[in-house]
């Protein structure tokens, strides 16, 4: 059985995209020319900003729940994560998990990770 968190973010859009959809139907059913059919209507159980999204992570990126929540949403959501992909900004996502990597391995292994042999 598959995890219904994971299955609902699978189906995450942005709602900049839906919305634009929307206003495009509602100027279309406003027109003298019937609706085009349209094949694939899908119902979108879940849609956010993938710009606010962008910039809420940028700014809580470097704690752990940050990189993880990031790395299950990249994981699970092949739209956000195509989205993510081609921005030109990715160093605002990149720069704070690297900076935090590398402050833990300095933390974890204070002499560049050589261990002293104790004395007999």
């Amino acid at each position: 059985s598959q995890n219904p968190f994971r299955s609902e973010l699978d189906s995450l859009n942005d709602n900049r995209w839906t919305n634009a959809t929307a206003e495009n139907q509602s100027i279309a059913d406003s027109s003298l020319f019937p609706p085009s059919p349209r094949i694939d209507e899908q119902i979108t159980v879940l849609s956010v900003n993938f710009e606010s999204l962008f910039d809420a992570f940028g700014r809580i990126v470097h704690t752990e729940v940050g990189a993880l929540t990031l790395y299950t949403l990249l994981l699970s959501s092949p739209v956000f994560a195509d989205s993510i992909a081609a921005r030109s900004d990715l160093d605002t996502l990149v720069m704070p998990i690297l900076r935090s990597l590398y402050f833990s391995t300095t933390i974890a292994h204070p002499h560049g990770g050589k261990k002293s042999m104790p004395k007999s």
